[in-house]
């Protein structure tokens, strides 16, 4: 293919030499900011309830001290759950590892009393199955503060141990950073003129001939396929990405060459490999299908931490080092042996769901390959900071930027030039494609096949509901809001063909979201297990024949709290785009509609144009 090449529309000014500290600052930053926050967490609560009900923390409720070792080690074991039969597993069920940095505090139980000592500092310096050893390095500056730390902890009826930092993820960024090749970093800062001219394209065949019918996707596969150094696709939702990057997958193995596949989290690793698949249905668009028939050596690297189904049966042996194709989240990747093949283990790699990584967690898989290729929608979720970098130098700031953005689209080091975005999605009905479409996506978006109604309901619905809020920490949930969506459920397995499997709950808040779970639990609904809730951010990457979304705001002072805040207009689109047949939006609508923004007006307007808008209290007019 003739050689072409992108020149940067515009430069950062920044060396290779500053862009590659800068992301070290930033993973540095991020230990920090971490270690500050589950801190304050763990010391704001001494209810052991309230520490369990945070699933992204690590905490052991109760580790019996059993012996000492130099008066500075505990050694200690974590007692199995009484109703069951195996024996508990710290790191897998804690998230607590060898290294791991942890917060012990003792505790003494009397007469129904709980009270708990100081919070000391530890170091996990040996942990096996039930058993966990505790370095505690930071016992006071005096010899009175340590006589009193060791002697609350030996009269303490038992440990309690939080998180604080484990130090595996970071030091697989800080490890691909440093890694980094040159040329990546030119590209990033824009000091390069990115180079198009693959022989690849030219020595694979074309495989699933139906992408090539759709000019956008044939052009983007071409791109991709072209890319010497780094190319990006824009897949909005709906639009085949997946399909695609299993295409993209077959034609390199054919031309010869080794291939990453990466993404952010093991759920959207899972769903590049299975897609929609099930074990009695395995679909011809994912890259399973071609696993299974011979076509493709694939490898799923850390297995363990996947929780779908088919991984386990199929993939349980992780990356052994020979295979084809190897897929990981990004930051696993990390600990692929990048040996037997010399410094860059892979001709390729492809990122999917790019827009939600940061810049130092794309290093790890970029400093694995010769060409990248960056799958993502930059209109969608961004990467998620779950720690106050608020203090950052503004260049170093700049790191949490996703590589994605940093280079592609109107405001990229490159614009448009560097990749294609898919135009026609598959997924919805055109009335829940119609505001997005507007809003997102500057009209841009076509409809390749008409998506039947589900049982002649308007696909577009409306439901303003009359509560009022209230906060779980800095959460929110809404009464009112959650036993209206509880009828509308009930009403749509009742007198609609949708079944549980069919029905996704996003909520706008996590409380929100907790609160609707444990109410789908209490009502006697068949294979009510099968519907899912979740948060907006949640739902990203997956879809559902019909979406209730919960927006749960409700409050005297017009307060639409990250509604109309950050990534809100992301989340929205997120939100709004799982459905393929019905989409129903409960919330306070006069409320909502102050948005000063103005987007939930529109989302209004439009859905009074071409959807139903309607008060719970006369169901009869919609189901």
């Amino acid at each position: 293919m003739k050689d072409n090449s992108v020149p940067p529309r515009r430069s950062t000014d920044i060396s290779v030499e500053d862009y590659q500290w800068n992301l070290r600052e930033f993973v540095s930053s991020e230990s920090e900011a971490i270690r500050k926050k589950n801190r304050d967490f763990f010391q704001k609560h001494t209810d052991p309830e309230k520490l369990l009900k945070d699933e992204n923390y690590g905490y052991i409720p109760e580790v019996i001290k059993y012996s000492t070792r130099q008066r500075i080690v505990v050694q200690s074991q974590v007692p199995s759950d009484p109703g069951s039969k195996d024996e508990v597993d710290v790191p897998d069920e804690y998230g607590i590892y060898k290294n791991s940095e942890v917060l012990v505090r003792p505790v003494k139980e009397e007469g129904g009393r709980r009270e708990v000592g100081s919070t000391q500092e530890a170091i996990v310096s040996n942990v096996s199955s039930v058993y966990i050893d505790l370095s505690l390095h930071n016992l006071g500056s005096s010899p009175n503060e340590l006589r009193e730390t060791i002697s609350e902890f030996d009269h303490a009826d038992f440990l309690e141990v939080g998180a604080l930092l484990n130090h595996v993820p970071l030091e697989r960024k800080k490890k691909g950073v440093k890694a980094l090749d040159e040329k990546y970093c030119e590209i990033l800062t824009g000091e390069r003129e990115v180079s198009f001219g693959s022989s690849v394209l030219s020595n694979s065949s074309q495989k699933d001939s139906e992408l090539y019918q759709n000019s956008s996707q044939r052009k983007g596969i071409e791109k991709a396929l072209s890319a010497v150094d780094i190319a990006c696709f824009q897949g909005p939702p709906g639009t085949g990405k997946t399909r695609v990057i299993t295409e993209l997958v077959r034609r390199n193995v054919e031309a010869g060459n080794r291939v990453l596949v990466t993404a952010e989290a093991n759920r959207a690793v899972d769903n590049i490999l299975f897609g929609n698949s099930s074990a009695d249905d395995i679909r011809e668009t994912c890259l399973h299908y071609y696993s299974n028939n011979g076509e493709l050596q694939v490898a799923r690297a850390n297995p363990d931490a996947s929780s779908h189904p088919l991984v386990s049966y199929y993939y349980d042996a992780g990356a052994t080092g020979g295979e084809e194709v190897v897929l990981a989240t990004n930051n696993s990747a990390g600990d692929l042996d990048r040996t037997p093949l010399g410094k860059q283990w892979f001709d390729v790699a492809i990122i999917d769901e790019a827009t939600q990584a940061t810049q130092p967690s794309a290093a790890v898989p970029m400093s694995l390959a010769s060409t990248t290729i960056l799958v993502g929608d930059h209109k969608q979720l961004g990467p998620s900071i779950n720690s106050d970098l608020s203090n950052l130098d503004d260049e170093v700031a700049e790191s949490r930027t996703s590589p994605f953005s940093l280079l592609y689209g109107e405001n990229g080091l490159y614009g448009d030039d560097l990749g294609v975005m898919f135009d026609v999605q598959y997924r919805m009905h055109e009335d829940i494609t119609r505001f997005p479409n507007q809003e997102f996506y500057a009209g841009k978006l076509k409809n390749g096949a008409d998506k039947e109604t589900l049982d002649d309901i308007s696909p577009l619905l409306i439901r303003h509901v009359d509560g009022q809020e209230k906060r779980q920490g800095t959460s929110r949930y809404n009464e009112e809001e959650i036993e209206d969506v509880i009828s509308y459920v009930k009403q749509l397995l009742e007198y609609t063909t949708a079944s549980p499997s069919d029905i996704g709950i996003a909520c706008a808040y996590r409380a929100q979201a907790n609160e609707l779970q444990g109410r789908i639990n209490s009502i006697e609904i068949k294979n009510k297990n099968n519907i899912a809730v979740s948060t907006f951010d949640g739902f990203q990457g997956s879809e559902r024949a019909v979406m209730i979304l919960s927006f749960t705001v409700s409050n005297a002072d017009d307060d639409l709290g990250f509604l109309s805040k950050g990534q809100a207009s992301r989340r929205l689109n997120v939100a709004l785009t799982r459905a393929q047949q019905h989409v129903a939006l409960f919330g306070d609508w006069m409320m909502l509609r102050t948005d000063p923004n103005g987007r939930f007006e529109r989302l209004f307007q439009i859905a009074a144009s071409h959807g139903k808008i309607v008060n719970l209290q006369n169901a009869s007019e919609v189901v």
